[in-house]
């Protein structure tokens, strides 16, 4: 192996288990588990979650419209497009395709 192929392999994200992304979302708070829920069950990265609305969310086709995510720049928090400057969508469950869904509920503390 040589040290491309090690520093790749270093870089490598391991992505958690179900076991793992659950017990984390149970010891937060209960207002802030959503954010969890966005993160593991569409995808989005911190930033992207941090930036998301409800808005975003087309509960009708079911996908997650990704336009924009919180970033730190110069020490202030902005709005800025995702990591590459595409904007995506994102498939979201089943559950969340009612108005009245997962993300609106379990938001509010």
């Amino acid at each position: 192996m040589n040290s491309r192929e090690a520093a790749e392999r270093r870089l490598r994200v391991v992505p958690w288990t179900a076991k793992q992304v659950f017990a984390a979302r149970d010891a937060l708070p209960r207002h802030l588990r959503a954010a969890v829920d966005v993160a593991g069950g569409c995808g989005l990265r911190q930033g992207e979650v941090f930036g998301h609305s409800e808005e975003e969310l087309d509960y009708a086709d079911g996908w997650l419209s990704v336009g924009h995510q919180l970033k730190r720049i110069r020490g202030k928090f902005v709005f800025a497009l995702p990591n590459g400057g595409n904007v995506r969508d994102a498939p979201s469950p089943p559950r969340w395709r009612t108005p009245s869904g997962h993300t609106r509920r379990s938001a509010r503390p």
